[in-house]
């Protein structure tokens, strides 16, 4: 994977969400690959306040 992808916040969420059930897996295994790959991407207003 070469092109960017947008990681919509509720996507972390899902990720250390245990009551998320199958959300978790699919959410954890997306942001693995993309941190693996480097081709993920979050808005920069999700860290301001």
């Amino acid at each position: 994977m070469t092109d960017k992808a947008f990681v919509d916040t509720n996507v972390l969420v899902y990720a250390r969400d245990r009551a998320a059930g199958s959300k978790q897996k699919i959410a954890h295994e997306l942001i693995s690959n993309l941190w693996d790959s480097r081709c993920g991407v979050i808005s920069t207003q999700v860290w301001t306040l």
